[in-house]
Formats: structure tokens, sequence, C-alpha cells
């Protein structure tokens, strides 16, 4: 009886003992895990604690601190939390940015007088953008595990305010200073009178100025006077002022053209600046452009004005059926580099110019059947027109009549007037019955036509006196002789009808 109770106690304590077995291996195997977990995640870093609460205190640099837990994931946690520090850090260097761009270039105490337009904060923040963005590139990291708590993966970035100071006070010094050597030295060029210098560099220094600031503002005391003024309105103020106080002068207004549009002498024009004393000075080197009034193009390219500010130049293409004709002398701002830029009047001159009276002319002598040009009885009848102050154009007529085609012709040359001298012989013939003493008579009409219609306004009819010789030929050409005389006076009468 008693062997098999030993038996079944053997079996429970077995069977209890395997039971038994189950929880506590699963109670190890968790215990286990907590023990892994832990070695991973061990508790809070101390001395990281006390090292990042130092370096946040630190005046020297510019910190910016960003963790996330760590989770399944080390390497995106890591990534975040290095976007977090460089963003926090991001925001602290544009603020600083942004504040010694306005201390530095805008001078804050000018612009709060001022409301910042759009285009301003716009270009203010595109330059915050670009000196952020390079001194991020000197941004120093460091990573911490276990902060700020178990679990938890932290990253500081910071950058050396020495190393920003280099990187955006220096820089924008230096491109101040480019500025003002600009505009400095225009000015030394406008107190030598080298004006046209002078405004170059005062557009150049603009120019930089919009180039280094992408057009902020930049205030400066130019005066050395403590006040501070825009350095872009000043050179606009320069500029604008120096072309105001510019004039123009036509040296010689005794100028015409005659029919062939050929000036009688070349045009001078002489520009000067008045400056804020009422002192003139010559402008040298200053480009010009001659227009026509009835047209854009530059008739006398490249012309400037020479070492005493004078401008000589003749004017081509004239047209000479105007009777007057009108050309402007100004500035060439498309020789002057960016001034077209600059909303300011050009100064200028106008200046008329008359066409002379011009005759033309033609002195025909009939002597039997042939049409004779006599040299002596022309250049004589040419020097009285010129006594008259008018322009000639000598033409050639062989005929005793003007046909329409003959006027056609004479239009062509654009004269005002067409004085013809036609001298007939009738011929000669013996006096007394000697056979070797021959008489002639010689008379003239004088006629006036008027362009552009080609219309008759006046005739003179001129009779001559006897001539006298020992053959035909020498009797006619002593009648003509005789009647010249005669010729001279009838077309100064004529001229007179005409002044």
């Amino acid at each position: 009886m008693k062997k098999p109770i030993q038996r079944y106690w053997f079996s429970g304590v077995l069977l209890f003992g395997i039971l038994g077995f189950i929880p506590y291996s699963g109670f190890a195997q968790n215990q286990s895990d907590s023990i892994i977990q832990n070695r991973k995640v061990p508790r809070i870093n101390q001395k990281t604690k006390l090292f990042i609460d130092k370096i946040q205190k630190d005046t020297s640099v510019y910190f910016g601190l960003g963790y996330c837990v760590i989770g399944n994931d080390y390497a995106k946690a890591s990534k975040k939390a290095k976007e977090q520090a460089l963003g926090n850090l991001t925001e602290k260097i544009k603020v600083r940015v942004k504040s010694d761009i306005k201390q530095n270039i805008m001078r804050t105490a000018e612009t709060k007088k001022s409301k910042e337009t759009e285009i301003i904060r716009e270009n203010l923040n595109e330059n915050t953008r670009t000196y952020t963005d390079l001194v991020l590139q000197e941004v120093n990291y460091q990573t911490y595990e276990n902060y700020p708590d178990s679990g938890y993966i932290a990253i500081a970035a910071w950058l050396k305010k020495s190393n920003y100071r280099k990187q955006v006070n220096d820089a924008l010094r230096t491109k101040k200073i480019a500025v003002i050597t600009a505009l400095e030295n225009g000015n030394n060029e406008f107190s030598k009178q080298h004006y046209l210098q002078a405004v170059t560099d005062w557009i150049q220094a603009k120019n930089t100025m919009r180039r280094l600031f992408n057009n902020i503002p930049l205030h400066e005391n130019l005066g050395k006077n403590g006040k501070f003024v825009d350095v872009g309105s000043w050179i606009d103020g320069k500029i604008a002022s120096f072309f105001n106080g510019i004039s123009f002068q036509n040296v010689d207004e005794n100028i015409n053209y005659d029919a062939k549009g050929h000036l009688n002498k070349p045009i001078t024009v002489a520009v000067r600046y008045n400056d804020n004393i009422g002192e003139e000075h010559p402008v040298i080197n200053l480009p010009l452009k001659v227009n026509f009034a009835d047209g854009k193009e530059d008739v006398v390219p490249g012309l400037s004005t020479g070492n005493y500010g004078v401008a000589k130049f003749t004017v081509p293409g004239i047209n000479a059926q105007n009777k007057i004709t009108a050309i402007y002398v100004t500035v060439d701002s498309s020789r002057i580099s960016n001034l077209g830029a600059y909303p300011i009047v050009l100064p200028s001159i106008k200046i008329r110019i008359k066409k002379l009276r011009t005759l033309a002319f033609a002195v025909t002598f009939r002597n039997g059947g042939q049409y004779l040009i006599p040299t002596d009885a022309k250049n004589k009848v040419q020097s009285t027109i010129l006594n008259q102050g008018l322009a000639i154009e000598p033409v050639s007529v062989r005929s005793s009549t003007i046909s329409n085609d003959i006027l056609q012709r004479i239009e062509k040359l654009h004269p005002d007037y067409f004085l013809f001298v036609f001298v007939d012989s009738r011929g000669a013939s013996t006096v007394g019955g000697y056979k070797n003493i021959f008489m002639s008579t010689c008379s003239a009409t004088i006629s006036l036509y008027e362009f552009p219609l080609g219309n008759m306004v006046g005739v003179k009819q001129i009779s001559g006196d006897q001539g006298y010789g020992a053959s035909k030929s020498g009797a006619v050409w002593d009648a003509f002789n005789k009647l010249t005389s005669k010729i001279i006076h009838g077309t100064d009468e004529m001229l007179g009808e005409i002044k």
C-alpha cells in the first residue's frame, strides 16, 4: 500500500515542477530584455547637461539645440535633431544679420523716419538670407545621447561670433567702402571741373551699391556733419543738379545753307556749367547728339565738346527745299554709362538755320544762229548777284525762251529764283557804202522766275546802242559790250525787287 502512494507523490511533485517552470522562465526573459534596453539607453548624462547649459550661456558663440526620441530609427532621429538645431541657430543668426544690415547700411535711426516699403523689406530679407547662408557654412555640430532625457538624441549647433563678424560685419564694411570710394572719387573729379568723369564715378557708385546690397538704401555721413543721408538719393540729386546747371550757346548765329544744303560755315556750340555761386565753367568731353527736328537719328555721330567746352560741326543732309531747318543739340545719354536710367531732363538747344536765298541764273547771247555763253558778262552778272547777299547756281541755257523742261531742270537745283539774261544780236551791215565798216545793234531781255512754281514774276527790256567794227563780228561784240553796263544795271534793279 505504501508504494502506490509514493509513486503518486513523486508524480505530483514532478508535475508541479514542470508547471512552475513556465512562468519563471518568462519572467527571466522579460528581465533580460529590460537589462538589454537599459544598456542601450542609460540614465541621463549629467556631464552633457552641464556642458549644454554652459555653452548656452556662452556669449562668444551663437547656439542652437535640437533633440528627438531615438525610437527604432537612430539615423532618422539624428537627422531630425540636426534640422532642429540648425533651424534654431538660423533664426538667431537671421535676427542678428538683419540688425547689422540695418545698423551698418540702412542706419536704423534714419529709416524710422519713413515707413519701409515692401520692396525694401523684400530686399532686406533677401540680403539677410544671403549672409545667413554664408555664415552657416562654418557651423560646428556635436551629438549627445540621453539628453534631455533617457532615450533621446540631442545635437548642438554653434558658431563663434568672431567668425560671424568676419563673414558679415567685415563684409558689409568692405562693400560699403567700395561704394563710398567710388562716390568720393566722383566728388574729387567734380571739384577739378572734370564733370563727365564725376558723373561716371557717381553712377558707378550707385551701380555698385545696387549690386552689393540688392537695392537696400545705404545711409552714410557724407557731409561729415553727423547727419546720415540716403546715398542713392544723394547721387540722384547731384546728377540732376549738374545737368540742370548746364547751358548751351550757339556761338555764331550767322549761319546759312545754300541750294545744295551746304552750310556756309561750321556750327559752333559752347557748353557751360553754372555752379552754385553763379560762375560758369566749360564742360569738356561731353558727348553730344545732333538731330533734325523731324527725326531721331544722330546726324553727327561721335560728337563731343573739346578742351574749352566747345563743339564745332557741320550738318550733312539738310533738305534744301526747306527755307528754314531746325536742329537740336543735346547730351548723348547713350554714351554715358547707365545715364538713361536716371529720370532727368537733359539740356538742349534748338538752332534755326536759314537757307540763303538762292538765285539760279543764265546769260545767253544769240549771235546769228549760235547761242553763246559770254564769260565776261556772265561773271559781271554773278558778281552783282553775290553783292546782293544771294547764293548762286549758274546754269546753261541755249535757247531764247524758257520752256517747262528748262524750268523743271532748274527746279532740281532748289533755287528760290531764276534770272535769265538773253541778249540778241540783229546782225551787222556795212555803213555808208564802206565795205570795211560795219554796224550792229544788240538788245537784251531780263526775266525773273520764282520757285517752286516757276512763275515769271518780272521782266525788263533793255535796248542797246549801236556797235561798229571792221568786221561783222567786231561790230556785233562792240554792240554787246556797250550793252553790258545796261544789263548789269537792269539786273541790279530786278534783284532789288526780291530783297
